[in-house]
């Protein structure tokens, strides 16, 4: 499986951010939205159509859900991977938590 970043905006504050951007999943695009409250982390990914619900656009899926992941055909191991490797990359360019009180 190929994963790669293609945008990243957000925002952190001690324990608490909030990241979204594009990810390229083995060449389909999603948005994501990362979202961190105190130091619990969710991630969910979206796209415009869907292989579940095709009356519904742009319906968000988590990455620690396997149900909502067979909506895009991912399954939950991928699932993992891809929640990893955004948490990762966001870490790395800028959006590490702070340090707890």
């Amino acid at each position: 499986m190929k994963i790669e970043i293609l945008e990243l905006d957000g925002w952190v504050d001690g324990r608490q951010r909030e990241v979204n951007g594009v990810v390229n999943i083995d060449g389909v695009e999603y948005k994501f939205e990362l979202e961190t409250d105190d130091g619990m982390t969710g991630i969910w990914i979206k796209k415009e159509e869907n292989e579940v619900w095709d009356n519904r656009h742009w319906v968000p899926a988590s990455l620690e859900c396997d149900e909502d992941l067979d909506m895009y055909d991912i399954s939950e191991e991928d699932g993992e991977k891809i929640y990893d490797e955004i948490l990762t990359f966001v870490c790395e360019n800028g959006f590490e938590l702070g340090e707890e009180d």
